[in-house]
């Protein structure tokens, strides 16, 4: 967990800056893309030896999401007449309530399709996520200008 952490804190402000060049959709297809893969190896993953780097790049890649996933919501709701923190603190707990019922839902996966089907399963909903991300870059800036901090 400590080496998932690290890797999600040095790649964060690099897919900011890549996020400011060539558009927050673009991220997110790459990073869901990524999480595709990396889960796919870790379903099939032969040894912990292979499996804790495969996590590890699956972890930094869900988690870079974040960001862009939640600029994207608040870009889509743009023209409702709702605050865009009303919408990010509604997204945060349908978050949080997938976690906890996406723990449970693994574990009971596991027992019954074996280790590998919550990878694969995760793999797939990466997949299918692409084409609905894919059709937001057309909607959205392709590329935002990196805001002015000097002062």
């Amino acid at each position: 967990f400590l080496a998932m952490a690290g890797c999600g804190a040095l790649a964060s402000p690099r897919l900011g800056r890549l996020a400011d060049r060539r558009g927050r959709a673009f991220v997110a297809v790459l990073l869901l893309a990524v999480a595709a893969v990396s889960m796919s190896l870790a379903g099939i993953a032969a040894s912990v030896v292979l499996l804790v780097p495969v996590l590890v790049v699956a972890a930094t890649s869900l988690e870079g999401l974040y960001v862009p996933g939640g600029a994207l919501i608040v870009d889509g709701t743009a023209d409702a007449e709702v605050a865009g923190g009303e919408i990010l603190a509604l997204t945060n707990l349908v978050w949080a309530s997938s976690m906890a019922v996406s723990s449970v839902v693994s574990g009971a996966t596991a027992d019954v399709l074996g280790p590998a089907a919550p990878y694969l399963a995760v793999a797939a909903l990466s997949l299918a996520t692409l084409p609905f991300v894919r059709r937001l870059r057309t909607r959205s800036a392709a590329a935002l200008p990196a805001p002015d901090l000097r002062g």
